[in-house]
């Protein structure tokens, strides 16, 4: 009968002096070292992949990630897929450990059971993030036990870059002197104004609205909401202060929106209807702050 394949290969190799292939040997885990995880797959070679820009996280208004100026679509991933992906956002660049993030996304689950499920949805954004031209491995990195959303490099969060900002806008505003000339306090002014302005910009709307009521969110979305009111605040004082009532009316306007309990957006925005001539509006944004004040009241009792 005829010689098995194998055979022939070796036969072959010991006439013409090759060596015969052979199997490489398995790669052991290191001892000590964390479990092996089956979502640290190799990347997808750069050059099998279409390029991508830097990422640009949103997660005030709304989940969204742009790379290279384009959304990507999430809908392909399962929820909890989803809900990882918007956890790390909420930390970018530090890192989580899968027991925190497994009582997050799957309380009460036993551990093995919540980390096998952790690694299914870990794999899956991965592929999405291969799908849009980034490593998987890369941007969703493992680090021991522990993962992190690590943004390639001119990457934007606008939680970050709001309360830049916000800090950047107040180091501006800080620089006024009474001893400075109108010219120049006009100058700072206007810095700080269109600094505060940017910043807000990127205020759209309460942080991660997709999670609802989950503790993991509900005191920092509390946070920055009051933040982004205070700010509007601020801003619709410095437009007043540059004579710029209209300006001032919207932001003081916002702020009470965001922030029905912001007494000097209350304020400001009675005196500044009541100096564009508006006495009606005056006397109503006066009677909408009593009512916010008792309701603050009869809370505090």
């Amino acid at each position: 009968g005829a010689a098995p394949a194998g055979d022939l290969a070796a036969a072959l190799a010991l006439v013409l002096g090759a060596p015969a292939a052979v199997e490489p040997p398995a790669v052991l885990e290191p001892a000590g070292s964390p479990e092996a995880d089956p979502t640290d797959r190799a990347a997808e070679p750069a050059s099998a992949r279409p390029p991508a820009g830097p990422m640009t996280v949103r997660c005030l208004g709304g989940f969204e990630i742009d790379i290279g100026g384009r959304t990507v679509d999430l809908a392909s991933l399962r929820p909890r897929a989803r809900a990882l992906l918007r956890l790390l956002a909420l930390t970018p660049s530090r890192d989580v450990h899968r027991e925190r993030l497994v009582d997050v996304l799957w309380p009460g689950v036993d551990l093995a059971v919540g980390t096998r499920r952790l690694q299914v949805a870990v794999s899956s954004v991965r592929q999405l993030l291969e799908q849009v031209g980034l490593s998987g491995t890369t941007v969703l990195a493992r680090n021991g036990d522990a993962y992190r959303l690590a943004l390639p490099a001119g990457s934007m969060v606008d939680v970050e870059l709001f309360e830049r900002g916000l800090r950047d806008a107040d180091a501006a505003g800080g620089t006024t002197d009474s001893a400075l000339d109108g010219a120049v306090t006009t100058a700072v002014g206007t810095a700080a104004v269109a600094a505060r302005e940017s910043a807000l910009s990127w205020y759209r709307g309460d942080l991660l609205p997709e999670d609802g009521p989950a503790d993991h969110v509900v005191e920092e979305r509390e946070r920055l909401r009051l933040l982004a009111a205070a700010a509007a605040a601020t801003l619709a004082r410095e437009y007043r202060d540059l004579g710029q009532p209209r300006p001032a009316l919207a932001a003081a306007r916002r702020s009470v929106q965001l922030d029905r309990y912001q007494d000097l957006a209350w304020q400001l925005l009675a005196d500044l209807h009541r100096e564009v001539g508006d006495d009606s509006a005056a006397a109503r944004a006066r009677r909408d702050h009593a009512a916010a004040q008792a309701e603050l009241e009869l809370d505090e009792v």
